[in-house]
């Protein structure tokens, strides 16, 4: 007994492509929360605000602005003497929808710490500086955002 080929009938036709349009969307959707969240597709988890904080850390150490060296020690200890010293903004004003859409999701990280510098420089400057670094959801520094100096060490908030 041979059984016929049927065409599905029309309202079962539209059932399915509504099920793939609401598959669809909610996969956009689920792509969508995931880079807006600061998800790091290359490494395929989220960083750890600290994470993001030692990077910035990192590369401030190393253009010689801090009192610190970079090592993964100095940094450690940094950030135990001073605990409320950074803090991280996943969602800054700087960043545009196109950031999002194209995986670029930058954070800006506040950093508040002992400025390097003559006493003649620090005097001009102040002798603590507070900058915001523009960093990648994966850990590396894209550039300083903005800064100015201080007469006291701030708290992040």
């Amino acid at each position: 007994m041979e059984i016929p080929n049927k065409p599905l009938p029309r309202y079962k036709r539209y059932q399915w492509r509504i099920a793939f349009a609401i598959v669809f969307a909610a996969a956009i959707g689920w792509w969508w929360h995931l880079l807006d969240s600061g998800y790091c597709v290359s490494q395929m988890r989220y960083l750890s605000d600290r994470e993001l904080i030692e990077s910035a850390l990192r590369h401030e150490a190393a253009e010689n602005k801090m009192l610190i060296d970079g090592s993964e020690e100095s940094i450690r200890d940094f950030l135990q003497k001073h605990p409320r010293c950074c803090s991280v903004d996943r969602h800054p004003p700087t960043r545009i929808i196109l950031d999002v859409m194209t995986g670029f999701n930058i954070s800006h990280v506040e950093l508040n710490y002992e400025r390097r510098g003559t006493p003649e420089q620090l005097m001009n400057w102040g002798r603590y500086h507070k900058n915001y670094i523009a960093v990648d959801a994966c850990g590396p520094v894209l550039k300083p955002a903005y800064g100015s100096g201080t007469d006291i060490l701030e708290n992040a908030f």
